[in-house]
């Protein structure tokens, strides 16, 4: 990920890392990035305190996510829609599983086909 590394400013790499952590592993951009743990940034070699520089331009943040889509493949949910739709019926009639299953299966089936969500 040289492109996160590119970044100018300590607050601009730790909020670039964070949001594309939280795609990552939550599977959507969040609005409210919060407070960033302090291992988050001793990872980056950063100050955390310089996260609340990151999100003082909502502009920077959308371009990220705009970046991190972009270099990452994701798409909006919106246009993974139908794919997801099609994911969840072929599941429901092919594995056996019950509603449970198939009602909490969906976020893996939309990070399997490269869709993220602004939570």
């Amino acid at each position: 990920m040289i492109w996160v590394g590119r970044r100018r400013g300590d607050h601009n790499r730790l909020g670039i890392a964070v949001q594309l952590a939280t795609v990552r592993f939550v599977g959507a951009f969040l609005a409210d990035l919060g407070d960033v743990p302090g291992e988050v940034a001793g990872q980056l070699d950063v100050v955390a305190a310089s996260m609340a520089t990151y999100t003082q331009r909502e502009k920077a943040c959308l371009e990220d996510q705009w970046e991190i889509a972009r270099e990452v493949g994701y798409r909006d949910f919106a246009e993974a829609e139908a794919e997801l739709a099609v994911w969840v019926d072929d599941r429901v009639w092919t594995t056996g599983e019950g509603p449970v299953a198939v009602l909490t299966a969906p976020s893996a089936g939309c990070v399997s086909a490269g869709c993220c969500c602004r939570a």
